[in-house]
């Protein structure tokens, strides 16, 4: 029987990423592929119901605090070895470090981090970064440090990724920009189409995304 292990980096949430993950573990799974789940962090009762149906291991079930969760996410990540898999597909950003020990793996990725990677639009999202204009001069000086450490990691990291995947080519700039030497390729999220049905036509269409 083929085995894929899907690495992920966190199944805390009802999104999207999450749903796409659900998706792909529930497609292999119908077409007799074994599939297990590797995540950083898993919290059941913030996730969807059907992961319950899948093997699921995880290293934590809350977040630890920006600093000290990318950390030890990345380390767990670089010291996971799986063996007897087909294949990895990896999902997330610190999950990346699990690729140089996994192989053939891919990486379907939504961004790069953007606040390592200096993407403006969506800095304010990460709250982590408001210690880079605080007055505590020591704050401001860890804070440098910690980003510097954190991108270099991420740029040896991607070394062990062996085909990148973006969901969009919003997606795939960004990516590009992040990891000039690589190639990205795009791989839209799957859609469950029976879940969808044509009522009428009118003049306007609404597309949420």
């Amino acid at each position: 029987m083929i085995k894929i292990a899907l690495i992920v980096e966190g199944l805390n949430s009802f999104g999207g990423m999450t749903k796409t993950i659900l998706t792909i573990a529930k497609e292999l799974q119908k077409r007799g592929i074994e599939v297990n789940i590797f995540a950083g962090m898993c919290d059941e009762n913030k996730t969807f119901e059907e992961f319950k149906e899948f093997n699921v291991k995880t290293f934590l079930k809350k977040r630890l605090p920006p600093v000290i969760n990318a950390l030890y996410l990345r380390y767990k990540f670089s010291r996971l070895t799986l063996k007897g898999y087909n294949g990895f597909i990896i999902y997330g950003f610190n999950s990346i470090a699990a690729g140089k020990n996994n192989h053939p793996n891919v990486w379907w990725s939504t961004n790069p981090l953007d606040y390592l990677y200096e993407f403006k639009d969506n800095m304010k999202n990460f709250s982590i970064l408001k210690y880079t204009k605080t007055k505590n001069y020591i704050k401001r000086v860890f804070l440098n440090i910690y980003l510097k450490l954190l991108r270099y990691l991420d740029q040896k990291d991607i070394e062990g990724v062996d085909k990148i995947f973006a969901v969009g080519s919003f997606a795939k700039k960004r990516l590009e920009k992040a990891y000039p030497k690589r190639v990205v390729e795009i791989l839209y999220a799957p859609t469950d189409t029976n879940k969808l049905r044509y009522l009428s036509k009118g003049k306007y269409y609404l597309s949420v995304a």
